[in-house]
């Protein structure tokens, strides 16, 4: 059997057998196929107008990352799991399809938002997220 080289710049000899390239191009199409198919989970920034409209779909629900007592002082509706009890209580959200993430200003939403998105059981979901949160939310 005849080695054939590819006579590429290397350390060494100067060539590379032909085999190796061969074998490091279809490795590397197949690492870029394999990253291109397992994509992350992301949420959709969305305004108050578009809230207002997506929470009259089915099977969508409001979630206020604000603690109880800002909850209790004023909401908007939806359930009120504190940001800090997100891991403990997501599975609130499994009966719903569409989730909309809501606190004061945007911050606390997007990092739940960003969380909820990493989860396996909350992968089917669509994720949304009131960006500047609810202070630009009419009383």
């Amino acid at each position: 059997m005849k080695t054939i080289y590819y006579s590429g710049k290397n350390s060494g000899t100067g060539k590379t057998p032909l085999v190796y390239f061969v074998l490091l191009i279809s490795v590397s199409r197949m690492i870029h196929t394999n990253l291109d198919t397992v994509s992350q989970k992301t949420y959709t920034d969305i305004t108050t107008e578009e809230m207002e409209t997506l929470v009259m779909e089915p099977e969508t629900v409001i979630v206020d990352v604000r603690d109880e007592w800002e909850f209790e002082e004023f909401n908007i509706g939806g359930l009120n799991i504190p940001l800090a009890e997100i891991r403990d209580k997501r599975h609130y959200l499994l009966p719903y399809d569409n989730v909309i993430v809501v606190c004061t200003n945007g911050i606390r939403s997007r990092v739940a938002a960003k969380d909820f998105c990493r989860h396996p059981e909350l992968q089917a979901k669509t994720m949304y997220h009131l960006k500047g949160g609810i202070l630009g939310v009419d009383e």
